[in-house]
């Protein structure tokens, strides 16, 4: 089933309690932005589609090897909302998909297996919309049938995936699911230690040298406390 469905990953909205990019920090020997990438190619989906803003256009620079396996679309306006984003990333989907999942771009405990678990789930429930839902919070990745594909294709600048998903709640399935790396993402540095510490692996030390300014960039943020939208 994985290797019938694409994977659309957002970089996600700018957050102001984040004092650096937030795909950018180290998590063990890779960063954020890499590590949840991996998950997707690891599980084996067709093809992974990140979506960046215009603003964001450098966080290319920071995948590494990823870089000839990821395919990256920038929206040209920085300004645009969350719909845009989205309707843009489900329009670049392969014609041959069977479906897509929305996913964001900062769930480092996310793994193969736990995306691989989405997809069977979807591919036997039946419905069109499958959603990870843990202790009632509803995660990433979300995913679409490929029959959906026109209904992100209309989707306004601020509107959101959770606007299609309400107008199809007969078609939505609820995956209940108890690990909650598809809930966790980062919101703040409070949450990224948080995850570092679930996957016991060091905090680093953040603090600028004292000859170079603290970078006043804020983090890329995600939906975090609306996760599809």
């Amino acid at each position: 089933m994985l290797k019938e469905l694409s994977a659309v990953i957002l970089a996600g909205r700018d957050n102001r309690h984040l004092k650096s990019v937030k795909q950018t920090l180290p998590f063990g020997d890779e960063i954020v932005l890499t590590r949840t990438l991996k998950a997707y190619l690891d599980a084996g989906v067709a093809e992974v589609i990140l979506v960046l803003s215009e603003r964001q256009a450098d966080l290319q620079n920071e995948l590494g090897p990823l870089a000839g396996k990821v395919k990256v679309l920038t929206v040209a306006d920085s300004e645009v909302g969350l719909g845009a984003c989205l309707r843009e990333g489900v329009r670049s989907v392969a014609g041959g998909s069977k479906g897509f999942m929305i996913g964001v771009a900062d769930q480092p405990l996310l793994s193969a297996e736990l995306i691989t678990a989405m997809a069977e789930a979807f591919a036997k429930g039946g419905k069109k919309i499958a959603l990870p839902v843990v202790q009632g919070g509803i995660g990433f990745p979300a995913i679409f049938d490929a029959s959906m594909t026109k209904e992100f294709g209309r989707l306004k600048d601020a509107e959101e995936s959770w606007d299609i998903v309400t107008a199809h709640a007969s078609e939505v399935l609820d995956v209940h699911r108890y690990e909650t790396a598809y809930v966790r993402s980062i919101d703040d540095m409070d949450d990224y230690f948080a995850l570092l510490d679930l996957a016991r692996l060091p905090r680093p030390d953040l603090t600028p040298p004292k000859d170079e300014p603290e970078s006043s960039m804020a983090g890329a943020g995600s939906a975090d406390r609306n996760p599809l939208g």
